[in-house]
C-alpha cells in the first residue's frame, strides 16, 4: 500500500538537530512517505532559537525545550510543557526528546548499581541560572565536596563537554546529581531529570511543582516536598548515610508502576502528528496581513515581518519593566556607590 508522502522542514531549532534524523520525523516516518523540504513544505516545525519561521506560510508546528508559551498568533499547533486545555497544544517535554522513554522501563539491577557508586553528588551546569540551584549548592558543599565541571561554579580541573553521552558517563559514578531547572514553572520538565534517572544517579530536584505527573514521585528527591532548605538537605544526608534507605530509592521505577506516562507514550504522540497532517484547516499564516500565496515569503518581505516580530518583542519587554525593576536597579546603583566611596577612604 502507497503511504502518503508529507513534506516537512525544521528550523529555528538547537543547531544538532538533523532533519532527516530527529524525534518528529522519525515519528511521522513511521506512518507517512516523509520528505525534506526547505522551499514549500506541508508542515514546518520550528522552536524558539529564531524568526526564520516567519518566511513561512504553511502550516506551522510549534515545538519548545524553553519556558516559553506557544503563540497562537503564529503557529497552527503546539507540542510544549504546558498543562493546556488548548485543543491546539499537546504537552511533550524536553526528556521526550533525548532519549528513549522506553529504555526506563527496562530491568536493572540496584545492587550493581549501588556498587558502581564511588563519589557523593556532581553539579554540572554552564549558566548561574535561578539563585535557588546555587544556594543549595553552597549549602550542600559544606557537607561533602561536589564535584562541579561544567562552566559554571567549576571546581575541578577540566570542563565536561556539552554533550549527553559525556555527560551521562560522567555522573553514573556519583550517587547523586543536580537536577534544577533553569525555572520553575508547572509542567517545565526537562532532561535534567531524565539523564540521572537513565543512569542510576538519584536526581536531586527543583524545577516542575507538578513533576510527579511525570515521574515516579519515590525515584528522586523533591526539593517541592520539603518546607525549606534545611530540610531538603537533611533529606539528602539522611539517605547518603543509610544504605538501605539509599537503595530502596535506586530500586524505584522511574514511571510510577514501570508505565510510560500518558506524554510521552509513542502512540499518543503519533495520534497527535497524525491529526496534525490531516487536519484541513487554513493554516494561521494565510489569516495574516503580510500572506503571500507562495508558500516562502520574499526576503524583502521577511525583513518587514522580522522587524514586526522584533517590534512585538520590544514593546513586550517595555511593557514588562516594572516599577519593582527600576527600584532593584536604583538599589544597587547606590549600593555600589556606596562600595565605592568606602573603598576611597
Amino acid at each position: 500500500m502507497t503511504r502518503k508522502k508529507v513534506k516537512v522542514y525544521f528550523t529555528d531549532f538547537w543547531d544538532t538537530l538533523v532533519p532527516d534524523n530527529n524525534y518528529f520525523y522519525n515519528m511521522l516516518s513511521e506512518l507517512y512517505d516523509v520528505e525534506i523540504d526547505s522551499e514549500k513544505p506541508d508542515i514546518l516545525f520550528y522552536s524558539v532559537f529564531g524568526v526564520n519561521f516567519l518566511r513561512y506560510n504553511c502550516k506551522r508546528v510549534f515545538f519548545t525545550g524553553e519556558n516559553i508559551r506557544p503563540n497562537y498568533d503564529e503557529c497552527d499547533w503546539s507540542f510544549s510543557f504546558d498543562y493546556s486545555d488548548n485543543p491546539k497544544n499537546y504537552r511533550l517535554p524536553l526528556y521526550a526528546l533525548f532519549g528513549d522513554v522506553y529504555e526506563l522501563t527496562k530491568p536493572r539491577n540496584p545492587e550493581q548499581l549501588m556498587k558502581e557508586k564511588t563519589d557523593f553528588c556532581n553539579f554540572i551546569y554552564s549558566n548561574p541560572g535561578p539563585k535557588k540551584r546555587k544556594d543549595i549548592f553552597l549549602k550542600l558543599s559544606n557537607y561533602k565536596f561536589i564535584s562541579s565541571p561544567g562552566r559554571f561554579m567549576n571546581n575541578t580541573n577540566f570542563h565536561l563537554p556539552g554533550f549527553e553521552t559525556e555527560k551521562r558517563n560522567y555522573i553514573r559514578k556519583f550517587k547523586f546529581t543536580f537536577a534544577f531547572e533553569n525555572s520553575s514553572y508547572p509542567g517545565y520538565t526537562t532532561e535534567k531529570l531524565f539523564d540521572p534517572l537513565i543512569v542510576g544517579s538519584i536526581p536531586l530536584y527543583w524545577g516542575n511543582p507538578e513533576v510527579a505527573k511525570d515521574f515516579n514521585p519515590k525515584s528522586f528527591i523533591n526539593y517541592h516536598d520539603y518546607e525549606s532548605d534545611e530540610s531538603f538537605i537533611e533529606e539528602i544526608v539522611r539517605y547518603d548515610n543509610d544504605e538501605d534507605l539509599y537503595l530502596e530509592m535506586l530500586s524505584q521505577p522511574p514511571f510510577e508502576n514501570n508505565q510510560v506516562n500518558s506524554f510521552v507514550a509513542k502512540e499518543n504522540v503519533i495520534e497527535r502528528l497524525k491529526q496534525i497532517v490531516e487536519c484541513d484547516d487554513e493554516p494561521i499564516a494565510c489569516n495574516l496581513p503580510d500572506y503571500s500565496k507562495s508558500n516562502i515569503i520574499s526576503d524583502y518581505r521577511y525583513r518587514i515581518k522580522v522587524a514586526r516580530f522584533k517590534s512585538r518583542l520590544f514593546s513586550k519587554k517595555i511593557k514588562n519593566f516594572s516599577l519593582h525593576t527600576i527600584k532593584v536597579k536604583k538599589y544597587r546603583i547606590l549600593e555600589n556607590i556606596k562600595r565605592n566611596n568606602n573603598y576611597n577612604k
